[in-house]
């Protein structure tokens, strides 16, 4: 299907970087592109190339031509010559377009609307399609919709609650049986039974009850704080943390990477959510024979 309509705005990542890859592969087309946006006249002619481009050839002004033809260039006649003017949007991006010429590994990150580039740390992602992803509160999963009429409860209780005690009063909500505990599972609850937006969706919990103390931070979740990660693993697509206190902005942002990563690899829209003392505690006074 041929695009008719372009927006100049939206593709100019795409245009830088497509730039840079021709004048990385060709040291003639590089040549060009330095002389004809260097100073400020608007063009130059073949004659000026032969005087200024060392080892002019017959390739160079292939090379002018290409770049003609891709639209970095616009070619036109000069008093009877060929002629190579600037175009306004390279003259605003040459410098970024040639230091990313000169640097494969930059060039690669480079991030567009087909390659979206995501940071966490130290670490970069990049992707040749876009990930769905979306955070969800406690009060978007219909399974949970009583929660909805509850504005708070009692985090002094939330707080002195086991883990198995949380593990059961979601699976009572859920209508389904305990999850038995054992070294190195993938999730502490995973369920067929929720529902969200009137459809069943499959889903896996890591739960943290009152064995962990103060802030919940990565470091605490799992022997080796791995526990989220291995919670993204398998075929839920909604995925939660379940604590009795206070979370760290830190976990959100692990689940988030986490989520993107799995919503690249399968395909799929990926939710993730935090459900902490507070959201647990409306919890509790919402489904209180559920958590008896």
């Amino acid at each position: 299907m041929t695009q008719i309509v372009s927006n100049p705005s939206a593709d100019s990542a795409e245009k830088v970087e497509h730039a840079a890859k021709i004048l990385r592969v060709s040291k003639h087309a590089k040549g060009v592109f330095k002389l004809v946006y260097r100073g400020k006249r608007g063009y130059k002619t073949v004659d000026d190339m032969r005087k200024e481009i060392r080892g002019f050839n017959t390739n160079t002004y292939v090379a002018a031509n290409r770049l003609a033809a891709e639209n970095i260039l616009e070619k036109k006649k000069y008093q009877g010559r060929d002629a190579y003017y600037k175009i306004s949007f390279y003259t605003h991006n040459r410098d970024r377009i040639l230091r990313l010429s000169e640097n494969s590994k930059r060039l690669k990150s480079y991030p567009t609307k087909r390659k979206i580039l995501i940071t966490h740390g130290k670490t970069i992602f990049t992707f040749r399609t876009k990930p769905q992803v979306q955070q969800l509160s406690v009060d978007d999963i219909d399974s949970f919709k009583n929660i909805c009429a509850i504005p708070n409860g009692n985090l002094v209780l939330t707080k002195r609650m086991a883990e198995r005690k949380i593990n059961r009063g979601i699976c009572n909500i859920l209508g389904q049986g305990e999850k038995k505990d054992w070294g190195g599972e993938r999730n502490d609850i995973f369920s067929t039974h929720m529902v969200m937006k009137g459809k069943r969706i499959t889903s896996s919990f890591a739960l943290k009850g009152k064995g962990t103390k103060g802030v919940l931070t990565p470091k605490k979740m799992g022997k080796n704080g791995d526990q989220i990660s291995r919670l993204f693993q398998g075929t839920a697509v909604a995925h939660f943390v379940v604590y009795n206190d206070s979370v760290e902005e830190s976990i959100f942002d692990l689940m988030q990477t986490h989520a993107i990563r799995k919503s690249i690899e399968t395909g799929e829209k990926i939710f993730y959510s935090i459900i902490d003392g507070a959201d647990l505690a409306r919890l509790i006074v919402a489904y209180p024979t559920a958590f008896n």
